[in-house]
Parts: structure tokens; C-alpha cells; sequence
């Protein structure tokens, strides 16, 4: 289990020796300045995994069916996912600055603020985007497609004509504010941050039934825990970037599961999925084009394997994504293609004004993300290279990593050294290609339950001690110094 302690005694010593995580004059994700606090939260929940390795009956749990261990494994990323977001300092305060904050995800707030109608948004965001920088506050809304700011819009239009419930969602969570103005900004964000959670939690069932298309209960709520909560979900959320992980498994355990089991409907799923998914964020496109690399390379030299994948996936799941395509056109006149491409234009331009990492950092994003990713990750990695099962049953793993590795060495050029949040994204093809090499969790025993307990366990332990070293958002520091915009 050294794999797990790895990721956590390299982060002590880095934040010991004050070793800057990226580039002070370009990127940084900062340490905490409340370590010793953060630490104290992190106490309950070492505790409960302790308890977890010394009493859970391992071998009654393992005989779980599928049904039962994904309402166990929802159970547990819920208390797990409110305390990432609820249980740091002053959590209130953090979670409505990085929900107003133009650096991060409160960018998308403040452009629903600007929204009047949102059939004509849609239509003219093409045209939204050729502002500048310095016009919008930063570069999220000018580098993302509109789907969160429509889901912030939402948020908001729901509000407004119930403010009893807006009033009880400030006073439940202790906001004793007189301003109306204020009240219904803080109130927005902090719905906004419940729609987020909630929305990474429900990727759980996702990631389950992607994982459950090969892999038994007890290693399927493993692999789904290690995508789910790990220390960069923990750190970004609520925010964006998590919930992706729910559009990203619909569309993976669609497209995989109708390519494995030969059936239609959940190719329809893959394709709705991706759809909303790219209005969410571009980086579906890339999900999209490894699986379809990994699919492809998968049927080579089959026929039959082939007229499978174009008749069972490929064509119901584009006919799905034309089909939502279209309805935008004809709902609210809205057209997605040249909304992603207008995007896409723009998120090439932003980079160019905001610039590239130098260099010498290309090798230090790989590392920062490694810290980032989890204990659990770790632990998959080494022993794929140690014990790798090479059988026909592995191929989909294989294959998967292999295009996964490729598109992220690409994407590593543009990333800006935010590879921990920006490359949450592949954390379901890593961690899935990954499992399926390995015995205990292709082909495990009934004795063999207790060592999966304890990887999930300790995931969960290397989660919350790396979550309390990090300041990612700037959050604490700002509220400290009282440098909250500037």
C-alpha cells in the first residue's frame, strides 16, 4: 500500500520545503493557510475509514449484487462529496467567493446576470465571444461553451418566482443577510453550488454501470470511488470541471455498453450525453474521439465486429446527437455546431493572450496532476506495470489507456498547467483502462474482499489528507488578506 502514502509524503514534504506547485509568475495551485484546520476536518472521516478496515464484514459485502452495492457506493460519495465542500474553514463564505469569483466558476454566474432572454443568448453567443479578456473579468466564459452559465441562468430564473425557498435556503445555511440585491446573489450561488454537487455525485451511477460492464460489484464500487472522489474533485468542487465526470461516464457507459452487449438503446444515451455534455465543455469532443479510436481499433480484421459498432453504436449514438442538435435549432433557434466551433476559435485565442507554460513544465503538468489524481491511481499504475493481465478480456483496457495517453500528451501543450482540474476528465477512461489488466479486480476471490475495502479505504484516507494541503481556488487566501477581486 506504499502506492497510497506516496502521492500524501510527497505533497507534506513540497508544502514543508515550500516548494511552489507550478509557476508563480504563471500558474499556482497554492497551499492552504490553514493546514493545521484543515487537517482537524479530515480527522472524522480517517476515523470512519479506520472503522471501515477493522469491522466491515468484507466477505457479506462482496456478495452484494449490482442494485445494492451502487446504492452503498451513491450512499458513500454523498457524505463524501459534502464533506469536501462543507467541511473546510468558513466553508460558507469559500464556496459563494468561488461562485462569484470571474477566475473561476463564478464567471458563469455573472454572465447569466447579463441574460434576458435565453433563446436569444444562445443565438448570439457566437458573437458574445469576440469580447475581450478584460471585458469579461478572465476567460472562463470565453474558453467554455454556454452550458453552465445556462445551467446558472436556470438557477436563477427558478428563484425569482420563489423566493420562499430562496429566503430558506439563506437562513438553513446560516446567511443572515438584510440587502435584497445581495440576498438574491447569494442565494443563486449557493443553489448553484447544491446543482453542482449534486450533479458529481449522480456521475457515480454512471461510472458504476461503466465499470459493471466487466467488472463484478465489489471492484466496480472501487474503481467508481477512485474516479469520483479523489483529491482534484475534492479541491474544484462544486465547480465545472466535476461535473463533467456525469456527462463523460453517461456517454462512455452508452457507447461501451452498447459496443460490448450489442444493443441500440444505450447508444442513444451516449448520444443525448455527448450532446449536452459538449455544450458543457469541449473536451467531450476528445472523450468522443478516443473512444471511437479505441472502438475501431478493437474491430480491426473482424467484419463482423465492425458492422456491430457502426449499427449498434455508432449510428444510433450520432443520430441521438443530430436529433438534440436539432431540437436546439428548433426550440430556441440555437446552433450548437457553430456555438462549439465559435468556442473552439476563441479558446485558441484566449490562449495565445493568456500564454503557454514554458517548456520545462510540459513533464511538471504530469506531475502536479499524479498528485492531484489520487492514492488510487497510483496504486492501479504500479501494479498494471507489475502484474498485467494481457488476455482478450484486457484489450478494451488497453486499448482505452493507450488512445487516453495519447490525446493527454497533446492536450498537455495547452493546458496551463491546471492539468488537476482540466483532466478530471479522463480520469474514467484512465482508472477503468487501468482495472481491467488486473486480477483482483478482472477475476476477484471472496478472500480477496478485505484488500478492496482497503483500497478503497485508503483512497478515501489519501483523499482528505491531500484535500487539506491545498488552497486551489485562493478562496482562503483571499478572505484572509481581504484581496477579493483584485
Amino acid at each position: 500500500m506504499a502506492a497510497f502514502g506516496a502521492p500524501v509524503i510527497a505533497v507534506a514534504l513540497l508544502y514543508l520545503l515550500g516548494v511552489p506547485l507550478g509557476s508563480p509568475d504563471f500558474y499556482l495551485h497554492r497551499y492552504s493557510h490553514l493546514v493545521s484546520a484543515r487537517l482537524l476536518a479530515s480527522a472524522v472521516p480517517l476515523l470512519l475509514v479506520l472503522l471501515v478496515i477493522v469491522v466491515a464484514p468484507a466477505e457479506r459485502i462482496f456478495r452484494l449484487g449490482h442494485a445494492a452495492m451502487l446504492v452503498l457506493t451513491m450512499l458513500i460519495t454523498m457524505l463524501l462529496a459534502l464533506w469536501a465542500v462543507w467541511a473546510g474553514p468558513k466553508a460558507l463564505q469559500q464556496n459563494v467567493f468561488n461562485l462569484l469569483s470571474p477566475s473561476h466558476d463564478g464567471a458563469f454566474v455573472i454572465e447569466s446576470w447579463k441574460i434576458e432572454s435565453a433563446s436569444n443568448y444562445l443565438a448570439h453567443f457566437p458573437e458574445r465571444l469576440e469580447a475581450s479578456p478584460k471585458e469579461e473579468l478572465g476567460t472562463r466564459v470565453l474558453s467554455n461553451p454556454p452550458g453552465i452559465t445556462l445551467l446558472t441562468y436556470g438557477v436563477r430564473s427558478f428563484l425569482q418566482h420563489r423566493w420562499g425557498f430562496a429566503h430558506w435556503l439563506l437562513e438553513a445555511q446560516g446567511a443572515d443577510l438584510r440587502d435584497g440585491r445581495e440576498a438574491e446573489t447569494v442565494s443563486q450561488t449557493l443553489l448553484t453550488g447544491w446543482v453542482l454537487l449534486f450533479a458529481w455525485v449522480a456521475a457515480t451511477v454512471f461510472v458504476y454501470a461503466l465499470a459493471a460492464i466487466w467488472l463484478e460489484p465489489l471492484p466496480a464500487a472501487i474503481v467508481t470511488l477512485i474516479c469520483v472522489f479523489n483529491p482534484a474533485t475534492a479541491c474544484f468542487s462544486p465547480g465545472k470541471d466535476p461535473v463533467q465526470l456525469l456527462t463523460i461516464s453517461a456517454f462512455l457507459w452508452g457507447w461501451l455498453s452498447s459496443r460490448q452487449r450489442r444493443r441500440w438503446l444505450p447508444a442513444i444515451v451516449s448520444g443525448f450525453a455527448l450532446a449536452v455534455g459538449l455544450c458543457v465543455g469541449l473536451v467531450h469532443a476528445w472523450i468522443a474521439i478516443i473512444v471511437a479510436v479505441a472502438s475501431g481499433w478493437l474491430a480491426r480484421g473482424d467484419r463482423r465486429a465492425w458492422k456491430d459498432l457502426v449499427l449498434f453504436t455508432a449510428l444510433p449514438a450520432s443520430g441521438a446527437l443530430v436529433a438534440a442538435c436539432l431540437a436546439a435549432w428548433l426550440v430556441w433557434g440555437w446552433n450548437v455546431p457553430a456555438t462549439l466551433l465559435a468556442t473552439l476559435a476563441s479558446y485558441e485565442r484566449v490562449t495565445d493572450v493568456i500564454g503557454r507554460p514554458p517548456w520545462y513544465w510540459l513533464g511538471g503538468q504530469w506531475l502536479i496532476f499524479a498528485l492531484f489524481a489520487g492514492g488510487g491511481v497510483w496504486y492501479l499504475s504500479i501494479r498494471r506495470v507489475r502484474v498485467p493481465l494481457i488476455d482478450a478480456d484486457a484489450r478494451p483496457g488497453r486499448a482505452l489507456l493507450a488512445a487516453t495517453v495519447v490525446v493527454m500528451i497533446y492536450s498537455s501543450f495547452y493546458t496551463a498547467l491546471e492539468t488537476p482540474r482540466l483532466w478530471i476528465a479522463f480520469l474514467p477512461l484512465v482508472v477503468v483502462g487501468l482495472a481491467l489488466g488486473l486480477p483482483e479486480f478482472r477475476r476477484p476471490e471472496p478472500r480477496q474482499a478485505r484488500m478492496l475495502l482497503v483500497i478503497g479505504a485508503m483512497q478515501i484516507a489519501t483523499t482528505c489528507l491531500i484535500w487539506a494541503f491545498f488552497d486551489v481556488r485562493e478562496s482562503e487566501m483571499r478572505l484572509i488578506t481581504g484581496r477579493l477581486f483584485s
